[in-house]
């Protein structure tokens, strides 16, 4: 992923790492732990 130092790319990522924090949680839910 692209540096998010920078507040154009971090602006343009943060859907992408929202979207991945709430995938990550539901694969979390169904994968064995």
């Amino acid at each position: 992923l692209p540096s998010t130092t920078d507040p154009a790319i971090n602006g343009r990522w943060s859907s992408w790492g929202q979207f991945r924090a709430v995938m990550h949680e539901e694969v979390a839910g169904w994968l064995p732990t």
